[in-house]
Protein backbone atom coordinates (compact mmCIF):
# COMPACT_ATOMS: atom_id res chain seq x y z
CA UNK A 1 0.00 0.00 0.00
CA UNK A 2 2.80 2.41 0.90
CA UNK A 3 4.65 1.71 -2.36
CA UNK A 4 1.49 2.49 -4.38
CA UNK A 5 1.08 5.89 -2.66
CA UNK A 6 4.70 6.85 -3.48
CA UNK A 7 4.20 5.83 -7.13
CA UNK A 8 1.14 8.04 -7.44
CA UNK A 9 3.01 10.98 -5.90
CA UNK A 10 5.90 10.63 -8.32
CA UNK A 11 3.49 10.44 -11.26
CA UNK A 12 1.89 13.69 -10.14
CA UNK A 13 5.26 15.45 -9.99
CA UNK A 14 6.08 14.33 -13.57
CA UNK A 15 2.73 15.67 -14.81
CA UNK A 16 3.26 19.08 -13.14
CA UNK A 17 6.75 19.37 -14.60
CA UNK A 18 5.40 18.62 -18.09
CA UNK A 19 2.71 21.30 -17.80
CA UNK A 20 5.23 23.92 -16.69
CA UNK A 21 7.46 23.14 -19.69
CA UNK A 22 4.48 23.36 -22.05
CA UNK A 23 3.50 26.81 -20.69
CA UNK A 24 7.07 28.09 -21.09
CA UNK A 25 7.10 27.16 -24.79
CA UNK A 26 3.71 28.79 -25.25
CA UNK A 27 4.97 32.09 -23.78
CA UNK A 28 7.97 32.09 -26.12
CA UNK A 29 5.75 31.63 -29.20
CA UNK A 30 3.53 34.58 -28.26
CA UNK A 31 6.19 37.15 -27.43
CA UNK A 32 8.84 36.53 -30.10
CA UNK A 33 6.93 37.87 -33.21
CA UNK A 34 6.17 41.17 -31.48
CA UNK A 35 9.79 42.09 -30.78
CA UNK A 36 11.34 41.03 -34.14
CA UNK A 37 10.91 43.49 -37.10
CA UNK A 38 10.41 41.80 -40.42
CA UNK A 39 12.50 42.46 -43.57
CA UNK A 40 9.37 43.28 -45.53
CA UNK A 41 8.51 46.19 -43.22
CA UNK A 42 11.98 47.76 -43.64
CA UNK A 43 11.82 47.59 -47.45
CA UNK A 44 8.47 49.39 -47.57
CA UNK A 45 9.82 52.51 -45.83
CA UNK A 46 9.30 55.35 -48.43
CA UNK A 47 12.38 57.12 -49.83
CA UNK A 48 12.04 60.72 -51.14
CA UNK A 49 12.92 61.04 -54.86
CA UNK A 50 16.20 62.75 -55.65
CA UNK A 51 14.51 65.55 -57.57
CA UNK A 52 12.79 66.86 -54.46
CA UNK A 53 16.09 67.51 -52.72
CA UNK A 54 17.79 69.36 -55.59
CA UNK A 55 17.34 73.08 -56.34
CA UNK A 56 15.82 73.94 -59.69
CA UNK A 57 18.32 75.41 -62.19
CA UNK A 58 18.23 79.18 -62.56
CA UNK A 59 16.77 80.65 -65.76
CA UNK A 60 19.05 83.38 -67.12
CA UNK A 61 16.51 84.39 -69.73
CA UNK A 62 13.70 85.09 -67.30
CA UNK A 63 13.79 88.86 -67.98
CA UNK A 64 13.36 88.31 -71.70
CA UNK A 65 10.65 85.69 -71.34
CA UNK A 66 8.41 87.45 -68.85
CA UNK A 67 8.20 91.15 -69.60
CA UNK A 68 6.12 93.39 -67.36
CA UNK A 69 2.41 92.85 -67.22
CA UNK A 70 -0.10 95.66 -67.50
CA UNK A 71 -3.84 96.00 -67.73
CA UNK A 72 -3.50 94.22 -71.07
CA UNK A 73 -2.52 90.96 -69.31
CA UNK A 74 0.45 88.70 -70.04
CA UNK A 75 2.70 89.80 -72.87
CA UNK A 76 4.53 87.65 -75.43
CA UNK A 77 8.28 87.19 -75.50
CA UNK A 78 9.95 90.22 -77.10
CA UNK A 79 12.65 89.91 -79.72
CA UNK A 80 16.20 90.40 -78.39
CA UNK A 81 18.20 93.57 -78.93
CA UNK A 82 20.67 93.29 -81.81
CA UNK A 83 22.35 96.66 -81.26
CA UNK A 84 21.23 98.12 -84.61
CA UNK A 85 19.67 101.55 -84.23
CA UNK A 86 16.02 101.76 -85.29
CA UNK A 87 15.71 103.61 -88.58
CA UNK A 88 14.14 107.08 -88.45
CA UNK A 89 11.15 107.82 -90.66
CA UNK A 90 9.19 110.89 -91.60
CA UNK A 91 6.96 112.50 -89.00
CA UNK A 92 4.21 113.43 -91.45
CA UNK A 93 1.84 116.40 -91.15
CA UNK A 94 -0.47 115.03 -88.46
CA UNK A 95 1.50 114.98 -85.18
CA UNK A 96 -0.27 116.62 -82.21
CA UNK A 97 1.43 117.44 -78.93
CA UNK A 98 -0.24 116.83 -75.60
CA UNK A 99 -1.70 113.39 -76.23
CA UNK A 100 -3.22 111.63 -73.19
CA UNK A 101 -1.32 108.93 -71.34
CA UNK A 102 -2.95 105.56 -72.03
CA UNK A 103 -1.91 102.05 -73.02
CA UNK A 104 -4.97 101.38 -75.20
CA UNK A 105 -6.06 103.54 -78.11
CA UNK A 106 -9.23 101.51 -78.66
CA UNK A 107 -12.50 103.22 -77.78
CA UNK A 108 -15.98 101.76 -77.46
CA UNK A 109 -17.67 101.37 -80.83
CA UNK A 110 -14.45 101.88 -82.80
CA UNK A 111 -14.08 99.88 -86.02
CA UNK A 112 -10.97 97.87 -86.73
CA UNK A 113 -9.01 94.73 -85.91
CA UNK A 114 -7.58 94.78 -82.35
CA UNK A 115 -3.84 94.37 -82.04
CA UNK A 116 -1.44 94.28 -79.07
CA UNK A 117 2.07 95.52 -79.82
CA UNK A 118 4.77 94.98 -77.22
CA UNK A 119 8.54 95.24 -76.99
CA UNK A 120 11.30 97.17 -75.30
CA UNK A 121 13.25 100.41 -75.65
CA UNK A 122 17.05 100.01 -75.62
CA UNK A 123 20.02 102.29 -75.99
CA UNK A 124 22.80 101.65 -78.53
CA UNK A 125 24.49 99.24 -76.09
CA UNK A 126 21.31 97.21 -75.59
CA UNK A 127 20.70 98.58 -72.12
CA UNK A 128 16.95 98.98 -71.45
CA UNK A 129 15.72 102.55 -70.93
CA UNK A 130 13.20 102.77 -68.09
CA UNK A 131 10.82 105.72 -68.15
CA UNK A 132 11.15 106.32 -71.90
CA UNK A 133 8.08 108.00 -73.40
CA UNK A 134 6.47 106.57 -76.54
CA UNK A 135 3.96 108.80 -78.33
CA UNK A 136 1.77 106.99 -80.91
CA UNK A 137 -0.75 108.19 -83.51
CA UNK A 138 -2.47 106.59 -86.49
CA UNK A 139 -5.39 106.95 -88.88
CA UNK A 140 -8.71 105.14 -88.47
CA UNK A 141 -9.99 102.45 -90.85
CA UNK A 142 -11.13 105.16 -93.27
CA UNK A 143 -7.66 106.70 -93.43
CA UNK A 144 -8.68 109.75 -91.38
CA UNK A 145 -6.60 111.34 -88.60
CA UNK A 146 -8.26 113.11 -85.68
CA UNK A 147 -6.64 116.56 -85.84
CA UNK A 148 -9.06 118.15 -83.37
CA UNK A 149 -9.04 115.69 -80.47
CA UNK A 150 -6.94 112.65 -79.54
CA UNK A 151 -8.76 109.72 -81.09
CA UNK A 152 -6.17 107.02 -81.88
CA UNK A 153 -3.50 109.13 -80.19
CA UNK A 154 -1.77 108.50 -76.91
CA UNK A 155 1.51 108.06 -75.09
CA UNK A 156 2.88 105.67 -72.48
CA UNK A 157 6.09 105.07 -70.53
CA UNK A 158 8.36 102.03 -70.36
CA UNK A 159 8.69 100.13 -67.10
CA UNK A 160 11.89 99.47 -65.11
CA UNK A 161 13.06 96.94 -67.72
CA UNK A 162 12.25 99.11 -70.74
CA UNK A 163 9.07 97.17 -71.61
CA UNK A 164 6.01 98.71 -73.22
CA UNK A 165 2.66 97.40 -74.50
CA UNK A 166 0.18 99.23 -76.72
CA UNK A 167 -3.31 98.08 -77.63
CA UNK A 168 -4.64 99.61 -80.83
CA UNK A 169 -6.49 98.79 -84.01
CA UNK A 170 -4.37 97.31 -86.76
CA UNK A 171 -3.61 100.13 -89.20
CA UNK A 172 -5.07 99.98 -92.70
CA UNK A 173 -3.69 101.51 -95.92
CA UNK A 174 -5.05 104.74 -97.31
CA UNK A 175 -4.35 106.67 -100.51
CA UNK A 176 -0.62 106.81 -101.11
CA UNK A 177 0.38 105.13 -97.83
CA UNK A 178 0.79 101.52 -96.63
CA UNK A 179 -0.51 100.54 -93.16
CA UNK A 180 1.60 102.18 -90.45
CA UNK A 181 1.66 103.70 -86.95
CA UNK A 182 3.64 106.85 -86.21
CA UNK A 183 5.73 107.04 -83.06
CA UNK A 184 8.10 109.38 -81.29
CA UNK A 185 10.51 108.16 -78.61
CA UNK A 186 11.56 110.50 -75.81
CA UNK A 187 14.18 110.10 -73.10
CA UNK A 188 13.03 110.20 -69.45
CA UNK A 189 14.18 113.85 -69.34
CA UNK A 190 11.91 114.71 -72.29
CA UNK A 191 14.61 114.89 -74.96
CA UNK A 192 13.36 113.53 -78.30
CA UNK A 193 15.41 110.51 -79.37
CA UNK A 194 13.63 109.18 -82.45
CA UNK A 195 10.77 109.86 -84.86
CA UNK A 196 9.79 106.87 -86.95
CA UNK A 197 6.94 104.64 -88.13
CA UNK A 198 6.04 100.99 -87.60
CA UNK A 199 4.82 99.19 -90.72
CA UNK A 200 2.41 96.25 -90.88
CA UNK A 201 1.18 93.52 -93.21
CA UNK A 202 0.68 95.00 -96.66
CA UNK A 203 3.69 97.32 -96.33
CA UNK A 204 6.34 94.87 -97.47
CA UNK A 205 6.67 96.33 -100.97
CA UNK A 206 6.60 99.96 -99.92
CA UNK A 207 9.63 102.19 -100.43
CA UNK A 208 9.77 102.84 -96.68
CA UNK A 209 10.11 99.15 -95.80
CA UNK A 210 12.44 98.25 -98.67
CA UNK A 211 14.72 101.09 -97.54
CA UNK A 212 14.39 100.21 -93.81
CA UNK A 213 13.20 96.62 -93.33
CA UNK A 214 13.71 96.91 -89.57
CA UNK A 215 10.55 99.05 -89.42
CA UNK A 216 8.31 96.08 -90.29
CA UNK A 217 6.71 94.63 -87.15
CA UNK A 218 6.84 90.92 -86.42
CA UNK A 219 3.52 89.14 -85.96
CA UNK A 220 3.21 86.45 -83.28
CA UNK A 221 -0.30 85.05 -83.76
CA UNK A 222 -3.45 85.63 -81.71
CA UNK A 223 -3.95 85.85 -77.96
CA UNK A 224 -6.79 84.32 -75.93
CA UNK A 225 -8.89 87.45 -76.52
CA UNK A 226 -8.61 87.25 -80.30
CA UNK A 227 -6.19 90.18 -80.61
CA UNK A 228 -3.34 90.02 -83.08
CA UNK A 229 0.03 90.02 -81.34
CA UNK A 230 3.04 91.86 -82.70
CA UNK A 231 6.44 92.81 -81.30
CA UNK A 232 8.75 95.72 -82.05
CA UNK A 233 11.85 97.03 -80.26
CA UNK A 234 13.13 100.59 -80.38
CA UNK A 235 16.92 100.91 -80.25
CA UNK A 236 17.98 104.54 -79.91
CA UNK A 237 21.13 106.53 -79.39
CA UNK A 238 20.99 107.69 -75.78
Amino acid sequence: MFIRIISLALSGLFILAGCAQTNEHADMQVTSPVTEPTLETAVLTPIPPIATTQAAPSDTTITEQTPAESENGSLPTPIPCDGSLTSPNQEGPFYSQGSPEKSSLIEEGMSGVPILISGRVFDQDCNPIPGAKLDFWLADVDGEYDNIGYRLRGHLFTDDDGNYALESIEPTPYTGRPPHIHVKVFAPDGNELLTTQMYFTGSEGSSDVTASPDLLVKYLGLDENGRKLATFNFIVKY
